[in-house]
């Protein structure tokens, strides 16, 4: 979890590592013990195989220098085996306050 301003955003990863299901989600509240709604675009990192991402989440949400950005595993694309790789982007937000679609850097 974490807070921008009057808002609380619960994000969290579902699906499985090994499949492209695997993805993150965000809800936000106005209270640290909600209720918290589904944001319209969530999940806001999901599998784009034809980007290379593949299977994005398990996530942490960092703030430096009054920027947030989301660290998070992607599976490698290029191999057979389920491993992964450690990824950060920058996470920006619309009019509303709800978390745009993470821009992955590739």
């Amino acid at each position: 979890m974490h807070r921008r301003g009057d808002l609380y955003y619960l994000s969290y990863s579902s699906g499985r590592t090994d499949q492209d299901t695997y993805q993150v989600h965000c809800a936000v509240g106005t209270h640290p013990m909600g209720p918290f709604t589904e944001q319209e675009n969530s999940p806001i990192l999901a599998t784009d195989a034809s980007r290379g991402l593949i299977s994005p989440g398990h996530h942490a949400i960092i703030r430096k220098d009054g920027e947030d950005y989301i660290l998070y595993h992607r599976r490698i694309p290029y191999l057979k085996e389920v491993l992964r790789e450690m990824c950060v982007d920058k996470i920006e937000y619309d009019g509303d306050g709800q978390i745009r679609k993470v821009e992955v850097r590739m």
